[in-house]
């Protein structure tokens, strides 16, 4: 049974979500309290450009207004990873319901990340950084 659980353990992907926390007020600044529609949207741009990729969720508001939501689980695949891999920012949008969108949030890195990203490297080179030796036989 145990060597079972290791190999499903050893099979099993990473999600591909991400956490987001908000919050949500009135326009006087109380906080809403309710369950409301949240479309959330990756950019390239910090302003303007089109959405790399959009998520609507409901989202239910506690007593102050503050949601958490993991970005990706309204999709079978989650967050495509291939918006992360050009090494270039990503930008989130949050517009609530017929609202104005948001100012756009900054996606930044969590350290096992950073780690991650170093993982195509050796010693902090690139595979292209290195010669394969020539046989000396011929």
């Amino acid at each position: 049974q145990s060597s079972a659980h290791s190999q499903n353990a050893n099979t099993a992907t990473v999600p591909r979500l991400v956490r987001f926390n908000g919050s949500v007020a009135n326009a006087d600044g109380t906080p809403r309290t309710e369950v409301v529609g949240v479309m959330f949207s990756l950019y390239a741009e910090q302003q303007g450009g089109t959405a790399l990729w959009t998520e609507l969720q409901n989202v239910t508001l506690d007593a102050a207004g503050n949601y958490t939501v993991l970005l990706g689980s309204q999709h079978a695949d989650g967050v495509p990873a291939e918006l992360f891999t050009s090494n270039e920012a990503r930008w989130l949008g949050v517009q609530v319901e017929a609202e104005p969108e948001l100012p756009r949030a900054l996606l930044v890195s969590v350290p096992y990340a950073l780690k991650a990203g170093d993982a195509q490297t050796l010693g902090g080179l690139p595979a292209s950084a290195f010669v394969r030796a020539q046989s000396a036989e011929r």
